[in-house]
């Protein structure tokens, strides 16, 4: 199936939930289509902290990036 002609632009940037890059995250997300949240599930207890945090990047990808889809996507559940 043919998508179309048009240039798709495609930059994936890891921040690894690192505070020290959390104050260029402006820089990058806000021409943002689509973020994705990668939780950690092996770390990740089922606690208010823990919905808190996935919550708090949430809220701030929607500022950031208001049009941008957002995508949670779960690993190392295993």
């Amino acid at each position: 199936t043919k998508v179309s002609d048009a240039l798709v632009v495609l930059k994936l940037l890891d921040f690894g939930g690192q505070l020290d890059y959390e104050q260029t995250h402006p820089l990058f997300q806000q021409n943002a289509g689509v973020t994705v949240l990668v939780v950690d599930l092996s770390a990740y207890a089922c606690t208010d902290a823990s919905f808190e945090a996935v919550r708090y990047y949430a809220i701030k990808t929607a500022a950031l990036a208001a049009d941008a889809k957002l995508l949670v996507v779960g690993t190392k559940s295993d």
